[in-house]
């Protein structure tokens, strides 16, 4: 359920920046969002109830971000937007949560593959 919460909250957070709602600091809530991401991957616990609410925040602030490139467009550009980013969200999950448990798979455990990729992920962010 987390990723369909996050690109839920991604569609709402387009149309939080089309409806002139100004976020505060979208830029540095992303990449604290990556970063968060990548320390409870690399910590290896069992997931907290609250990280779907968490995850659907951080979408928002995502969307809110994407949708400062359509400010202005017409409804059929808007539209177009919204499906064709919404199919590469969700293609890019279903493709992550494949490599994950092939890698899984080949490297013998969830927890190192979990930690290994955490890290990366945690490495992005700082980055950011």
């Amino acid at each position: 359920m987390t990723p369909i919460a996050f690109i839920g909250a991604t569609i709402a957070g387009v149309g939080v920046h089309l409806a002139a709602i100004d976020l505060p600091y979208p830029e540095v809530i992303i990449a604290v969002s990556v970063v968060g991401v990548g320390i409870l991957l690399a910590q290896h616990r069992p997931l907290a109830p609250w990280l779907a609410m968490a995850v659907a925040i951080a979408g928002i602030f995502h969307g809110y971000a994407y949708g400062e490139s359509i400010v202005g467009a017409e409804m059929t550009p808007l539209l177009a937007y919204l499906t064709g980013f919404t199919a590469i969200q969700l293609t890019v999950s279903l493709t992550v949560l494949g490599l994950g448990k092939y890698w899984q798979a080949l490297a013998g455990g969830y927890a190192q593959t979990s930690r290994q990729v955490g890290f990366i992920i945690l490495g992005v962010g700082l980055a950011f």
